[in-house]
């Protein structure tokens, strides 16, 4: 016989079991108590009580409650053993309105086991006291909340082995009250109560405890629980409770107290501690015993993070942005490795911290002093942000890792139409779940002459919203490139005007630094005039200069201070393909054309907050030396002081018909990184890759990036891959590939959700 399935919420029922949803159930509301319904199941037709005095409901796999709309409470007697099952059985909404199932009991025991859940949104499973026991994996996205709202106790069950991770509520869960997680066993081992992998919340006056051994895994890119967290240890102070917060989590709360147990973290968990008027404020861990320990911990956000227990962190302490402080009487954490971002603080209080190794050059406050067996922290004779972010970027670096960022469409080169922009939340980032803390951007976006000013305007302040909304997140290093119009471009050029090259004026660059005076500039597009000419492709270029340099001086954060700009020269010199490259100025006028810019630049925005980056594309054989006319890495060089971060665009990466060309490939690329990475640990500077893509290669190109850029001789800070198709592999084992890449510890991405909620808080 054929069973027809429908679809209910993203699961298949069969047709027998929808047919009793639409009207075959019996009809029930008011007080119950009949144990048929338990085969069977039934629908509300009124908020209902069933009654489970004198009895143990077990609702199996030929039963179905739909709820209906409704209230259903399970009533147990008053301090009753008693148990209630859900073993196979259906559980779900058949109305377009909210229902609440509520399990009330003191004592009782409610047992979920292979139980389907269905119906809309906004239903909610409403647990208050008793022991609630996750006897297998319930999967109920989006269908219903489990609210945990009681004072008493919600136990967890005895799982161990290998079994542990099978015991989990996928869906929502909310924490309304004082719930504590308790192992029945009482043993050493312990065992997992069960894995809460959805969206947690709950308010400040919320909490969660565990104890007697009792091992609680939390996996939620969404999670907003204010409350606090108590890790109790063992009923009688031996055995250890455990709390592991898995990948992707994103740990929020007030206080996080432990005593004798143990708090895990996976290399990419947060701590999110943003400003109090965004949510929740600091955080404190306190209390516990020496030996209790952290494999790892990355504080984000501006928060501050109190210290006030002799934890011990395994790996790393990684501080991004905010306070990392121990209480003046409290004790100091242990700590192996503490990586520290420009603008961290560590508030000591006159303390003295010991850590085997440090990164970065955190600011201390209180009083006290770090003392590090192992210091990697380059000094910089400049001063500002723009300092501060090349430090950052030279000591990634030198730890072997490096940022990923990816040129996607922040900013569209069309006009800003359409209800949801400003789009902020790429392809990308929808499918690894990360966000870019060094994002490429356009000056073309900002200046130009090709369209109307009120389209420039418009832009320059979706480029600035996009930048400030980085910033907030994570401290974002924005980088410009210039596909730089043509001053003498005309409306007939079919293709970029950035490509264009006058033959009556072959060498603008030379007109540009001589001042030669002809009509240019008057842009007529698409038969439209936007401006006068200019009297000459000089005073063109300085109204460019003019307007970027204003762009910059507004560009600051919520505090009003400046933001720090990577300023590229312009990008890919050695090629013929851009009307500034070879064959259409000589590497001379380049590099006074470079000067002439930075000079101009610094004169107008300060020092301070600029960085420039120089580019050129893989065309070159050797480095070469300065000015030598050779088409090698150095014969654009504007120099030492007019340049902070070398590298240079390839797109050859894990390209080639057979997987020994594409290997060829990759051995020439990383010669060219290695001769480069030598000459800027020799002149104090930084390099990277600064454009390459994954379109038309083979579907272990993120493998390479990574072999690349972690090789040794190489010191790489960042690698930039161009937007859409180039970020965006063309087949499932490209995709598979970017997301090995993206959760290898060396590659440095955001959380996509932390960048989300700082969406919503500059809205």
């Amino acid at each position: 016989m054929n069973t027809v399935r429908v679809a209910i919420c993203g699961a298949a029922l069969s047709a027998s079991v929808f047919g009793a949803i639409a009207g075959e159930l019996p009809v029930i509301a008011g007080t119950v108590g009949d144990r048929a319904f338990e085969k069977t199941g039934f629908r509300l037709s009124g908020d209902a009580v069933y009654s489970t005095t004198n009895c143990t409901p077990r609702f199996g796999a030929s039963a179905t409650i739909d709820v209906a709309g409704h209230v259903l409470t399970l009533q147990m007697k008053d301090k009753s053993w008693d148990n209630t099952y859900f073993n196979g059985c259906v559980v779900t909404n058949s109305s377009s309105s909210p229902s609440r199932m509520v399990l009330p009991s003191v004592w009782g025991k409610y047992h979920v086991h292979t139980c389907e859940w269905h119906g809309g949104p906004q239903n909610v499973v409403d647990v208050s006291n008793g022991r609630f026991y996750i006897r297998t994996k319930v999967d109920s996205p989006d269908c219903w909340t489990l609210c945990l709202s009681g004072t008493e106790t919600v136990m967890g069950d005895a799982v161990t082995g290998a079994d542990a991770a099978r015991y989990e509520w996928a869906g929502p869960v909310e924490v309304q009250g004082q719930v504590h997680f308790a192992d029945d066993t009482n043993t050493e081992e312990g065992g997992w109560g069960c894995t809460l992998s959805g969206p947690l919340s709950g308010p400040a006056t919320a909490s969660i405890g565990l104890s007697r051994a009792f091992c609680l895994r939390v996996g939620s890119k969404v999670n907003t629980f204010a409350g606090s967290w108590n890790l109790g240890g063992g009923g009688n102070g031996t055995y250890r409770c455990r709390l592991d917060l898995l990948k992707d989590a994103v740990f929020s709360g007030s206080r996080v107290k432990i005593a004798d147990s143990d708090l895990h973290l996976d290399v990419e968990t947060v701590f999110h501690l943003p400003p109090t008027r965004h949510a929740f404020g600091d955080c404190l861990i306190e209390g516990g015993t020496k030996g209790s320990t952290m494999a790892s911990l990355r504080k984000t956000g501006e928060g501050t993070l109190t210290v006030d227990s002799p934890i011990e962190i395994l790996g790393t302490l990684r501080l991004e942005s905010g306070v990392l402080a121990v209480t003046k009487d409290g004790h100091l954490p242990v700590v192996h490795r503490l990586f520290c971002l420009p603008g961290t603080v560590l508030a000591l209080n006159g303390r003295e911290m010991i850590v085997d190794e440090l990164v970065g050059n955190p600011k201390i406050r209180g009083g006290g002093r770090l003392v590090a067996g192992k210091t990697v922290r380059p000094t910089v004779d400049a001063a500002g942000r723009a300092a501060e972010t090349l430090e950052m970027l030279r000591s990634v670096a030198q730890a072997r890792q490096f940022f990923w960022a990816w040129t996607e469409s922040w900013v569209p080169w069309g006009g800003l139409t359409g209800e949801d922009w400003p789009r902020f939340q790429t392809k990308v980032g929808t499918r690894t779940g990360r966000a870019p803390r060094v994002m490429y951007y356009d000056l073309a976006t900002v200046t130009g002459v090709r369209e109307p000013p009120r389209y420039f305007e418009e832009h320059r302040q979706a480029v600035s919203d996009a930048i400030r909304t980085h910033w907030r997140a994570n401290r974002g290093i924005p980088v410009f490139s210039w596909h730089m119009d043509h001053p003498c471009c005309t409306n007939g050029f079919n293709q970029a005007w950035y490509r264009y090259k006058c033959r009556e004026h072959r060498n603008v660059i030379k007109d540009i630094l001589e001042g030669s005076k002809y009509p240019c500039g008057a842009h007529t597009q698409w038969k439209r005039d936007f401006r006068k000419p200019y009297e000459s492709p000089r005073a063109w270029y300085f109204e460019r200069l003019d307007e970027i340099a204003d762009f910059l001086n507004r560009l600051v954060d919520d505090d009003g201070t400046r933001i720090p700009v990577i300023l590229r020269y312009e990008h890919e010199c050695d090629g013929a393909w851009f009307w500034w490259g070879h064959t259409w100025c000589t590497p001379d006028e380049f590099v006074a054309f470079s000067r002439m810019t930075a000079d101009y630049l610094r004169g107008k925005c300060g020092r301070d907050n600029l960085l420039f980056a120089y580019t050129p594309d893989r065309t070159w054989k050797e480095m070469g030396q300065e000015g030598d006319n050779a088409h090698n890495f150095l014969s654009w060089y504007p120099g030492d002081a007019y340049t902070d971060i070398v590298g240079f665009d390839d797109y050859s990466i894990g390209k080639g018909k057979t997987a020994q060309d594409a290997e060829r490939n990759f051995e020439e690329t990383l010669r060219k990184l290695r001769l480069v990475s030598a000459f800027a640990r020799e002149h104090g500077k930084v390099t990277a890759i600064t454009e390459t893509g994954c379109k038309d290669a083979n579907d272990d190109f993120w493998t390479r990036v990574l072999r690349l850029a972690t090789a040794d001789g190489v010191d790489c800070a960042f690698v930039d891959t161009w937007g859409g198709p180039w970020t965006q592999p063309a087949t499932e084992a490209g995709w598979a590939d970017l997301l090995r890449f993206v959760g290898n510890p060396a590659v440095l991405t955001a959380s996509d959700a932390e960048f989300q909620r700082a969406v919503e808080a500059g809205q």
